[in-house]
């Protein structure tokens, strides 16, 4: 948003939101509009007077930045004051917390100098494959280090496996790899992983899921067929 309007310093505040009543309004729901010698400024929803008014329905509330003591009066709840004209259907909350606060944020952009690479995060990941398809009980992963660890990118420690699409259950062992690598060359940050299939009869579709070993986030997850030749891989001899 600074890029766009090219500013450093923005604030940012909203207006709230109303609650609609489909009812007609009854007498009860309204208050007569206060007048008097009193009241310097009146409108649908509040007052401003020079004194608190005698009114139990009314919320009064003084003011300390304004001359002369000046006082603000909304009505209780969702009262309102009777004024000709639509808008009586919307109810607007009286004095309510969204109505006598206004949320404000002061944003300032700071620029980029040189030096400065911004806050340190961690390498990615991303899996070199042509086919994602599992042919073996026994096959080898291929993963790539996705950037160097150098200035503001920080080393990572992952693991890996296969899962079941359905039950979310593990169809092959976990492996572990750090990803650490300082090479500005995409081959040389080039890791293998040597997985096992250890369910019987695998899912013919399966997803491959790369986790963030220090929080569990995913960082990676791609659907793979599954098309053993063997499905024991001679394993019961």
């Amino acid at each position: 948003m600074c890029n766009s309007i090219n500013g450093t310093n923005v604030i940012i505040t909203s207006d709230h939101g109303f609650l609609y009543q489909r009812r007609p309004i009854q007498e009860a729901d309204k208050r007569p509009l206060p007048s008097g010698e009193a009241v310097l400024e009146s409108k649908r929803r509040y007052l401003l007077a020079r004194e608190q008014l005698n009114d139990s329905t009314l919320l009064h509330f003084n003011l300390p930045y304004t001359e002369n003591g000046t006082v603000a009066i909304v009505p209780r709840g969702s009262l309102r004051f009777a004024v000709q004209g639509a808008g009586a259907q919307f109810v607007h909350g009286g004095a309510s917390l969204q109505e006598v606060c206004v949320p404000v944020i002061t944003y300032h952009h700071q620029r980029a100098v040189k030096g400065d690479e911004g806050p340190a995060r961690k390498v990615g990941v991303q899996v070199s494959a042509r086919v994602r398809r599992v042919t073996n009980n026994r096959f080898t992963l291929t993963l790539v280090q996705s950037d160097a660890v150098e200035g503001r990118w920080r080393s990572r420690q992952i693991t890996v496996a296969f899962y079941d699409p359905q039950t979310n259950t593990l169809i092959t062992d976990v492996r572990g790899a750090n990803l650490s690598s300082t090479s500005p060359h995409p081959s040389d940050r080039e890791i293998n992983l040597r997985l096992t299939v250890t369910t019987a009869n695998p899912p013919s579709n399966v997803y491959l899921i790369v986790k963030d070993a220090d929080d569990e986030s995913e960082l990676l997850r791609e659907t793979w067929a599954v098309s053993l030749g063997i499905a024991n891989d001679f394993g019961d001899f």
